[in-house]
């Protein structure tokens, strides 16, 4: 039976397209490996898989024909036959205590597990918000595996998890999958780690990129200018900040600095052309390279050395 069936997937924000006419065909007992560079689109599938989008991201628009085990995603969801787990471990807790969480993974999962002996060893009557984010994200690969779901979903793995770590729980993913018949998409860009355990690897770096939408350098008056921002508000959908003022001149650096969410990385990526501007005015020269905060998710090759040749 087909776990996921998609045909002609297209997501789109306003005019850009984030995926477009996309085929997916994964069967129950299979592990896909999802590949590709930031932007390309891997943690959007997954989110339209599980129904997040465009079920709690309503600014999506999503055609083409998306199946789970026969389901729309979100009836597939609802069912308990999806389990997703985000990049961002610290928001999908509610609980407070590690026992809770522990309570109900172990009476699913065998205490063999090596990551369970792990959680066993950090002690129930610790608080999940005292957890290393490798420790949280343990904690909700272990729940997704207990969960019963015949579909993990999982974005990222490897960033939050040393190598033995990563051997650990791919192991323990593979035997899930054969013993159970589970199914698995894992996002992540380790393939020389990971090929061995999976069934299939997809490439997304092919996929069309947003071009850079913001007025181009021969624009601006002075040759001396590389970014020139009038009024500018940034954000996602919502504006986080408004009534930007900014020129930067040829050999100047900036830092630009504020509290958690203020709207920084938002800032970057509309400088870059990642995000659109919400309003006002931006000029900026064409030659901009954009550095993410996990920059090990930007590269699309396997090794230092494919990376450097490209």
């Amino acid at each position: 039976m087909k776990a996921i069936d998609i045909q002609g997937l297209t997501v789109r924000i306003d005019s850009y397209s984030i995926l477009k006419d996309f085929d997916l065909t994964l069967m129950e007992g299979e592990i896909l490996l999802l590949v590709g560079p930031i932007g390309s689109g891997k943690s959007t599938l997954l989110r339209v898989i599980a129904g997040i989008i465009p079920g709690l991201y309503t600014h999506y628009r999503v055609d083409g024909l998306v199946k789970v085990f026969g389901l729309e995603p979100r009836d597939a969801v609802d069912k308990g036959l999806v389990a997703y787990v985000p990049q961002d471990p610290y928001s999908f807790f509610l609980g407070v205590w590690i026992r809770d969480e522990l309570e109900y993974i172990v009476g699913s999962l065998s205490v063999t597990n090596g990551m369970l002996r792990d959680m066993l060893v950090v002690g129930d009557s610790v608080r999940i918000d005292q957890l290393s984010s490798g420790q949280l994200y343990r904690l909700l690969l272990l729940d997704a595996m207990a969960s019963g779901a015949k579909l993990l979903l999982l974005d990222e793995p490897t960033g939050h998890l040393d190598d033995e770590g990563i051997l650990v729980f791919m192991q323990q993913l593979r035997s899930l999958v054969n013993e159970r018949r589970v199914s698995a998409i894992v996002v992540d860009h380790r393939v020389d780690i990971l090929r061995g355990f999976v069934d299939k690897v997809v490439h997304l770096r092919d996929y069309p990129k947003k071009p850079l939408s913001c007025k181009r350098r021969d624009t601006i008056a002075s040759k001396d200018i590389v970014l020139d921002a009038r009024d500018l508000t940034v954000g996602y959908v919502k504006p986080l900040l408004t009534g930007i003022n900014l020129t930067v001149r040829v050999g100047e650096v900036v830092l630009v600095y504020g509290r958690n969410g203020v709207g920084k990385t938002a800032l970057a990526k509309t400088i870059a052309g990642i995000l659109e501007p919400l309003g006002g005015e931006l000029v900026v020269d064409d030659r901009v390279f954009y550095i993410p905060q996990n920059p090990i998710y930007w590269f699309a090759h396997e090794t230092v050395r494919s990376e450097l040749e490209y």
